[in-house]
């Protein structure tokens, strides 16, 4: 049944936000009149948990028998994780131990089979853990950075860059328009890319 057509639902709804905050809950008294058989629920209400349970596993919680401040009874409900936490986080501790094992076991594999080119690599570190300087190693290609006339054109105006920087092109009519408060489109040319300053 959803909860639009359960009246109970609804009343849990429209009742004070208590115990909203994680690993918090409230169950509210439903009275004889609003319930809708003799089978029904005395109390009906929600915890929001903390923590994440699979199913088939207790969640410990603790409850108190209070009043609301129209005199009505409820019970304030927690969620009571600390044996739950107590438990991840040793678990948590042991896993960190078997993964540093682990590790130590992956360093003495990988030292046993380094490449040639590793080597040189960590021979590239002079003693003391100096840098040396290398000379002859081929740079990467610089990237081309353009710069646009978009403050100095005028309505009808154009300029082309290289297909290749289509979409930062595109990004920086978008934000030259935004910036000058114009519109600016751009359309593909073969290997190039046109831009027109249309307002």
């Amino acid at each position: 049944m959803s909860d639009i057509q359960n009246p109970q639902s609804e009343n849990v709804d429209k009742k004070p936000a208590v115990g909203r905050k994680p690993g918090k809950g409230v169950l509210y008294f439903e009275p004889p009149e609003r319930r809708r058989s003799e089978g029904a629920p005395t109390y009906i209400g929600f915890i929001v948990l903390e923590m994440d349970y699979s199913a088939g596993e207790k969640v410990k919680m603790a409850a108190w028998q209070i009043e609301n401040k129209n005199g009505e009874p409820l019970i304030s409900l927690s969620e009571d994780n600390y044996s739950k936490k107590r438990a991840q986080s040793e678990s948590f501790n042991s896993q960190d131990t078997v993964s540093n094992s682990l590790r130590i076991n992956e360093t003495a594999v990988y030292s046993k089979t380094q490449t040639e080119s590793e080597k040189s690599t960590e021979a590239s570190l002079g003693t003391a853990g100096k840098i040396k300087i290398q000379s002859g190693v081929g740079m990467p290609k610089l990237r081309e950075i353009y710069d646009y006339p978009y403050p100095d054109m005028e309505v009808g105006d154009s300029f082309t860059v290289p297909i290749e920087a289509r979409a930062k092109l595109l990004n920086a009519n978008y934000r030259a328009g935004k910036k000058l408060g114009r519109k600016f489109v751009a359309r593909s040319e073969g290997e190039l890319i046109r831009t027109w300053r249309a307002e």
